[in-house]
C-alpha cells in the first residue's frame, strides 16, 4: 500500500497546462497596454491571481506598482503610463472605481491611461454602473480576465467563488453555476471531451444542463452527428474519463464535522489562504544562525513540492509525530555520517547542501506547526467537542438539548463553533425536535445578541438547523458504511481515518458512482436530497477510452481519471479522503479535484451569516424614497423633526403612492401614523381639479376617540403649520361625546377633505340627512381610506359598522389598515375593503432583526407577588424615583376598578401626586382629562385600555399592568404607550405566582421577552399563613378608609363584580385556570369586601360544635373516675337502695343496647345528677 499522502502528478492530465494558459491570458492583456503600468488590485484577488502569475513575472512586463482598490485618491506612481484596475465583476467595486477616477486631478490623468479587467467575466451591470457615475468615459478599455479555475495543485483547482452555496440555496442566485459550467467546457477544450457525467443534487443537475446547452450552442443549431463529431474532434484526445458533480447541500455534515488530517487542521485552527498560512511569530523566533526573526505573523507556503509536507499532510494528526521523528533521526545520522567521509563524498555533498538545508528548515518550520495543533488539540474544549462530534455521529443524544452546547453558548464561545455543533445534531437526528430548536434559537439569541437572528433564519433556510422530519442519516449511515469502529489511525485501511471514525458521505457517494455500483446503494440515493445525474457524451468511435468502457486495467499504466466538482466548496479532509482511494495499491481510479471554494465548518457557516442591517432596510432622507415626495411636504417633515423616515414609513409611503392596498403590521411607536398622514397629503395635492369645499378627499377611521383625536392633530400640524402647502385643505374631527347636530352644523359651515372619525358617529352622519345635508353625497370621490388600528375596530364590535362605511365609498380607492398585531380576524375584513393588499410587516429592527413586537428601546419587568401583597407592591412601586419624577400609565380591567383604584391612589399618595382616572364610560371628559395629562411633567393616569392603542403621549415613562388584559395582544399595545419613537421606557407586568406561566406563554405567542423585577414587599405571610397586616401599610390603611367611608365601599363592591365578569370572559388559557382562586384572593385582601362574611360564620360554628364535644367527653370520664374511687372505698355489701339504683341502671344499659331507647335519654337518665351539676 502506498503511503498516504504521498501525492505524486498525475500521470494523464497536467493540470499546469491550465495554468499556463491562465497565466498566459494575463499577461497578454497586460502587454497591450506598451509602457510602464501600475495594477490596483481587488483585494479579494491578490492571493489568487498569485496562483496565475507571481510578481515576478508581472515585473518582466513592466509592472512596476501595485495597490490595493480603496476609496479615495490614487497613491502616487511617477512616470506610469497605464493604470490598470483589476476586480472582480461587483457593482459595489465600481462605485470604488469611480470614486478613485472622480478624485484624479486633469494634470496628473492627462499622461495616464485608466484600464479596466473583470474577473471572471464582463458586466453590463458593471459598465451600466460606471456610465451612471459619469467614468466610464475616462476608461481605455473594459476587458475580461476569463480565469474560470486557479490551479492550487498538481489535483486541485478551484474557482474561488465563496458564497456559491448561500447564492445558490438562499439568493436563487446561479450565476456561480454558470461559471462552472464555462469552466467545464474550458477543461474540455484543453483536456478532452469527458465521456461519462454523474451526479448528485439540483445544482448537479442545473450544472451539467447548462453545460449541455452551451455544447449545443457551440455545436450550431443545425445538430447533426457529424458536425458533433467534429466538434470532439476539435477538442483532442480525453484525458478525463468521467466527472461527477457533487451538490453540498447532499453532505453537510463533512464540512461541518472537524477535520482532523494534519492539513485540515492547520486550515481548523489557522486559516489556509492560497497554499499559504499566517502563523505566530513568536514560535518562529529565531532561524539556525541565531537571528532573530520576531513578527507578529509568519507567513509559511504549503506546497506539495516540498517533499514533506506532500508526505504529511494527508495523515491524520496522531501519526504526523512518528514521521517528524523519523525525520529528524536521519537529519542526525546523516549528520554524524558526514565527518567520516572522504573529499570527492565532501563535494557530492556540498552539491546537495541547497537542497538538505531546506530539507532542514522543512523539518524544523513542520515540528513547530505539528507543537502549536498539539497545544490546541491537547485542550479540555477540544476535545469535549470532538467527543460530542462522535457522539452525534454515532446517533447518539440526537434528539435532546445537548449540554456541551449549552455550555459553550453560556460561556459566549465563538458562534461558529456554536452553530457547527447545533447544524451536525439537526443533520443526524433528521431536524431537531421543536422544544430543543427553541431552546437553542432562544439561548443563542440572549447571549449572542438578535441580531443574529437573521443568521438562524439562514440556516433554515438552507436546511442546515430545521425542526424534525424525517431522519434519513441513521439509515445512510449503515448503507454506506459511514462510521467504522475501531479505524486506525497510523496505518489507515478505510477513508474514516479523516476524521477519526466517520467517512465522508460525498467520498462515499464518488467511490460508489465512480464504479458505477448503483444497485448496491440505490436506496441510499434516493434517501440523498436532489435527482440523480448519469448521462454519457457520444464520443466518436476514435475517442473513447477502452479501459474506462470495459471497466477493467490491463497493465498498471492505464488508469481512469475522475474529475469530481464539488460545488458549494471542499474541505482538505474531503481532498485527502480521495487521495487515499487513489493512491490504494488495487486502486484503478485516479481523482482530480475541482471546488468552487475550499471550505472549513467555519467559514462555511460563516458564508451564511448575516448580522448587519442591508442598507436599504432605512434610507438616510426622504427624498431617496422611491417616490417623489412635494417640497412642502418634504419641508413641512424637516421642520416638524421627522427628517429621517421610520422602517414602516419607508416601506408603505411609496406602496400608497404607487396605487396599492396596504396591510401594515407595526410594533407600536413604530410611527405609523405619519405612514398613512403623508400619503393622505400627497395623494390630495396631486389631483389637478382643485378640491371642493365640501368634498371628502380621505377619511381615517380610528377606535377610540383619543386615537382619533391625535391623529388629527398630526393632520393639523401639516395644515396649519409654518410650511404652506400649495392647496388649501381643511380636516374635520367627528368623535362621540358632543352632540352630532353640531359636527353637522359645522361641515355645512366650514367644509371638510380630510375626515378623521370614530366609526359609530360616522356612520350616524354618513346614514343621517338634516338640514339639507348629506355626508354620503360628499365622499363618493374619496380617494384613500385608512383604517387605524383595525384589530381593536373589530376587538370593539365595530366590524358591521366598518363594512357599512366602506360601503359609501367608490371602489376604485386605496385602502390601508394599519396595526401593530393582525391576527385572522382582519381576513373577512381586507376581503371585502381592500383589492389585492401587499403585506407590509415591520417588527424592531433595533433590538432583534425581526425577532420582537415591541420596541427595542422598551426594558420590560414583570414581577410576581402574593395576592395580598399586590397592592403594597404597586404602591411602593409609585413612590420610587422614577415613578414620582415621571408619568405613569396604570391598566386596570375595568372601569368600575378604575374608579376605586384612583380613590384609593389619592387617599394614599396624598395631594402632592396627581392621580388621573380615564375610561371609557366617561363621555365628555375624557377630552379633557387627555389633555390634561399630556400638559403634566409628572403625574399617574389609572385607565382601561381606551388608553391602549395608539395615543401619543410624549415622555411616559412607565406603564404598569396592574389587572393583566383579556388578551395576550394587547399586553403589547400597552407597553406600546412609552418608548415611542426611538425614546427609552420601561413597563411592569405584574402577576400572581400562579400566573408565572403567563410570562413563557408572551414570549412564543406575542414575541415579547421580560425581565423579572424583585417584589417590594416580602414576608408578608407567617408559618401560620396568617397575614402579618403591620407589613402591609397600604392594604392597612385601605381597610381603616374602607371603614370610614360608605362611598368607597360601594365602589369596591362594584370594582369587585365587574373584575369577576371580566375575568369570565377572559380569553387567554394561561390564566383561566387561575381565576377561581384569584376572585377568592381578592374578597380575602380587605379591598373588595364581600357583603356576607360566609368563611368566618362556617369558622365560628365549627369551632362551637368542637367545643360541646370535649366537654361531653370530659363529663363522661370524671362520672368512671368517681364511680371507681367510691367503689374502691366501701368496699362493704350494696344497700337496698344501692341495688334498686344498679338494677335500674342495667335496665337502662339494656334498653341501650337494644334500641328500645337513644343515647340521649340514656344520658339524661344516667347522668342526670352530674349534668345538672356541671
Amino acid at each position: 500500500m502506498t503511503l498516504a499522502g504521498a501525492v505524486q502528478p498525475s500521470s494523464r492530465v497536467n493540470l499546469t497546462a491550465l495554468k499556463d494558459e491562465t497565466g498566459k491570458r494575463l499577461i497578454d492583456l497586460l502587454d497591450e497596454c506598451t509602457g510602464r503600468k501600475a495594477i490596483v488590485w481587488d483585494e479579494s484577488l491578490t492571493g489568487p491571481i498569485g496562483l496565475v502569475a507571481e510578481y515576478s513575472v508581472l515585473k518582466e512586463h513592466d509592472v512596476v506598482k501595485m495597490f490595493p482598490l480603496r476609496p479615495g485618491r490614487l497613491s502616487e506612481a511617477p512616470n506610469v503610463r497605464h493604470v490598470i484596475f483589476i476586480c472582480k465583476a461587483r457593482v459595489e467595486l465600481m462605485d470604488v472605481i469611480a470614486d478613485c477616477l472622480m478624485r484624479e486631478d486633469s494634470a496628473r490623468s492627462a499622461t495616464k491611461e485608466f484600464h479596466l479587467l473583470l474577473v471572471p467575466r464582463a458586466s453590463l451591470l458593471c459598465e451600466k454602473r460606471l456610465k451612471d457615475k459619469g467614468v466610464y468615459g475616462t476608461l481605455s478599455s473594459v476587458q475580461e480576465l476569463g480565469i474560470d479555475f486557479y490551479v492550487f495543485d498538481t489535483d486541485v483547482i478551484s474557482m474561488e467563488w465563496a458564497d456559491s452555496f448561500k447564492e445558490c440555496y438562499l439568493e436563487n442566485d446561479t450565476t456561480s453555476l454558470f461559471h462552472a459550467a464555462r469552466g467545464l467546457m474550458s477543461l474540455q477544450r484543453i483536456f478532452g471531451p469527458i465521456s461519462k457525467v454523474y451526479g448528485k443534487g439540483l445544482c448537479a443537475r442545473q450544472l451539467w444542463d447548462l453545460v449541455s446547452k452551451m455544447k449545443r450552442e457551440e455545436v450550431g443549431s443545425e445538430s447533426v452527428r457529424v458536425k458533433t463529431d467534429a466538434w470532439y474532434s476539435r477538442l483532442g484526445q480525453p484525458q478525463i474519463d468521467a466527472v461527477v458533480l457533487v451538490d453540498r447541500s447532499v453532505d453537510p455534515i463533512s464540512p461541518i464535522v472537524t477535520q482532523l488530517t494534519y492539513e485540515g487542521l492547520i486550515d481548523e485552527l489557522f486559516g489556509i489562504r492560497n497554499n499559504s498560512v499566517k502563523l505566530p511569530g513568536e514560535k518562529f523566533s529565531r532561524d539556525d544562525t541565531g537571528s532573530d526573526l520576531s513578527m507578529e505573523t509568519k507567513q509559511v507556503i504549503l506546497s506539495s513540492k516540498e517533499d514533506l509536507y506532500a508526505e504529511i499532510r494527508d495523515k491524520h494528526f496522531n501519526a504526523v509525530g512518528s514521521v517528524l521523528s523519523r525525520k529528524a533521526k536521519q537529519d542526525f545520522l546523516q549528520y554524524t555520517a558526514n565527518s567520516e567521509k572522504n573529499v570527492g563524498e565532501l563535494k557530492q555533498l556540498v552539491a546537495k547542501l541547497p537542497y538538505l538545508q531546506a530539507a532542514k528548515l522543512s523539518l524544523a518550520t513542520h515540528t513547530t506547526i505539528a507543537e502549536l495543533i498539539k497545544e490546541a488539540t491537547d485542550e479540555d474544549d477540544f476535545r469535549e467537542t470532538i467527543q460530542t462530534e462522535q457522539e452525534f455521529l454515532n446517533c447518539v443524544g440526537t434528539n435532546k438539548i445537548n449540554s456541551f452546547i449549552e455550555d459553550c453558548i453560556s460561556r459566549k464561545e465563538a458562534l461558529s463553533k456554536v452553530l457547527r455543533l447545533m447544524c451536525l445534531q439537526c443533520s443526524t437526528n433528521g431536524g431537531l425536535p421543536q422544544r430543543v430548536l427553541e431552546h437553542y434559537q432562544r439561548e443563542i439569541l440572549r447571549n449572542y445578541g438578535f441580531q443574529h437572528s437573521v443568521t438562524l433564519l439562514n440556516l433554515e433556510k438552507a436546511g442546515l438547523l430545521t425542526s424534525q422530519t424525517c431522519a434519513n442519516y441513521p439509515y445512510l449511515r449503515k448503507a454506506l458504511k459511514l462510521t467504522v469502529d475501531d479505524v486506525s489511525e497510523q496505518k489507515p485501511m478505510d477513508i474514516a481515518y479523516v476524521h477519526s471514525g466517520y467517512a465522508p458521505l460525498s467520498v462515499r457517494l464518488v467511490h460508489h458512482l465512480t464504479r458505477k455500483d448503483f444497485k448496491s446503494v440505490d436506496d441510499a440515493l434516493c434517501a440523498l436530497p436532489g435527482p440523480l445525474v448519469n448521462d454519457v457524451q457520444q464520443l466518436p468511435s476514435g475517442m473513447q477510452h477502452r479501459n474506462y468502457s470495459e471497466g477493467k486495467v490491463e497493465d498498471g499504466e492505464n488508469i481512469t481519471v475522475v474529475l469530481v466538482f464539488f460545488l458549494g466548496g471542499c474541505t482538505f479532509g474531503e481532498i485527502s479522503a480521495l487521495r487515499f482511494l487513489s493512491q490504494q495499491d488495487n486502486s484503478t481510479t485516479e481523482y482530480l479535484i475541482a471546488t468552487t471554494k475550499i471550505i472549513n465548518g467555519k467559514t462555511f457557516l460563516e458564508s451564511l451569516e448575516e448580522t448587519q442591517r442591508p442598507a436599504s432596510v432605512m434610507p438616510p432622507k426622504w427624498k431617496d424614497l422611491q417616490v417623489n415626495l412635494r417640497p412642502e411636504i418634504l419641508q413641512a417633515l424637516e421642520v416638524g423633526g421627522f427628517s429621517v423616515p421610520t422602517i414602516v414609513q419607508a416601506r408603505t409611503v411609496p406602496l400608497f403612492l404607487k396605487n396599492k392596498d396596504v396591510a401594515v403590521q407595526a410594533i407600536t411607536g413604530s410611527g405609523k401614523t405619519l405612514a398613512f398622514v403623508v400619503p393622505i397629503l400627497e395623494i390630495l395635492l396631486r389631483r389637478e381639479d382643485p378640491w371642493k369645499k365640501h368634498e371628502i378627499g380621505a377619511v381615517v377611521i380610528s377606535p377610540t376617540r383619543e386615537l382619533a383625536s391625535q391623529t388629527w392633530q398630526v393632520i393639523e400640524q401639516f395644515l396649519s403649520g409654518p410650511v404652506r402647502l400649495p392647496a388649501k385643505f381643511r380636516s374635520m374631527l367627528l368623535v362621540g361625546g358632543t352632540d352630532p347636530s353640531e359636527d353637522v352644523t359645522k361641515f355645512e359651515a366650514d367644509g371638510a377633505n380630510i375626515i378623521v372619525a370614530t366609526p359609530g358617529r360616522l356612520e350616524d352622519l354618513l346614514k343621517k340627512k338634516s338640514g339639507g345635508s348629506d355626508l354620503a353625497c360628499h365622499v363618493r370621490r374619496v380617494e384613500i381610506v385608512v383604517l387605524d388600528e383595525a384589530d381593536k375596530l373589530l376587538e370593539f364590535g365595530f366590524e358591521r359598522t366598518v363594512t357599512t362605511i366602506l360601503s359609501y365609498f367608490p371602489k376604485q380607492r386605496r385602502t390601508g389598515l394599519f396595526s401593530a398585531t393582525q391576527s385572522e380576524a382582519l381576513n373577512p375584513l381586507i376581503k371585502t375593503g381592500m383589492r389585492n393588499p401587499v403585506q407590509v410587516l415591520v417588527r424592531d429592527v433595533v433590538a432583534c432583526q425581526d425577532a420582537l413586537n415591541t420596541p427595542g428601546t422598551l426594558e420590560n419587568f414583570y414581577m410576581t407577588c402574593t395576592e395580598v401583597d399586590k397592592f403594597d407592591n404597586l404602591v411602593r412601586m409609585l413612590q420610587t424615583t422614577e415613578c414620582v419624577e415621571g408619568k405613569v400609565l396604570v391598566f386596570l380591567a375595568t372601569c368600575a376598578c378604575v374608579d376605586y383604584f384612583s380613590s384609593v391612589l389619592r387617599l394614599i399618595l396624598g395631594t402632592q401626586r396627581k392621580v388621573l382616572s380615564m375610561h371609557g364610560k366617561m363621555k365628555t371628559k375624557r377630552n379633557k382629562i387627555f389633555q390634561r395629562f399630556k400638559d403634566l411633567d409628572t403625574g399617574i393616569l389609572v385607565c382601561t385600555d381606551v388608553m391602549a392603542r395608539g395615543i401619543d403621549v410624549p415622555d411616559i415613562d412607565w406603564v404598569i399592568q396592574y389587572d393583566p388584559p383579556s388578551s395576550a395582544t394587547a399586553v403589547v399595545h400597552r407597553c406600546g404607550r412609552t418608548a415611542r419613537n426611538g425614546q427609552p421606557g420601561k413597563a411592569l407586568l405584574m402577576l400572581l405566582r400562579e400566573e408565572d406561566a403567563y410570562v413563557k406563554f408572551l414570549s412564543l405567542n406575542q414575541k415579547v421577552h421580560l425581565e423579572k423585577m424583585e417584589t417590594f414587599v416580602t414576608d408578608t405571610v407567617d408559618a401560620d399563613g396568617n397575614v402579618l397586616m403591620d407589613r402591609l401599610e397600604a392594604l392597612s390603611s385601605t381597610k381603616k378608609l374602607l371603614a370610614k367611608d360608605h362611598g368607597l365601599i360601594d365602589k369596591s363592591s362594584r370594582a369587585f363584580v365587574s373584575f369577576v365578569q371580566f375575568y369570565m370572559k377572559h380569553d387567554d388559557q394561561q390564566r383561566e385556570k387561575m381565576r377561581k382562586e384569584k376572585f377568592k384572593v381578592f374578597s380575602e385582601t380587605g379591598l373588595w369586601p364581600l357583603s356576607k362574611k360566609k368563611l368566618k360564620e362556617r369558622a365560628r360554628f365549627a369551632e362551637i360544635k368542637k367545643l360541646n364535644e370535649e366537654r361531653k367527653r370530659e363529663r363522661i370520664l370524671e362520672f368512671k373516675r368517681k364511680r371507681k374511687r367510691s367503689k374502691s372505698a366501701q368496699p362493704q355489701k350494696l344497700t337496698e337502695v344501692e341495688k334498686e339504683e344498679l338494677d335500674g341502671d342495667i335496665k337502662l344499659m339494656k334498653k341501650l343496647k337494644r334500641g328500645h331507647i337513644s343515647k340521649e335519654v340514656f344520658d339524661a337518665e344516667f347522668c342526670g345528677d352530674e349534668v345538672a351539676t356541671a
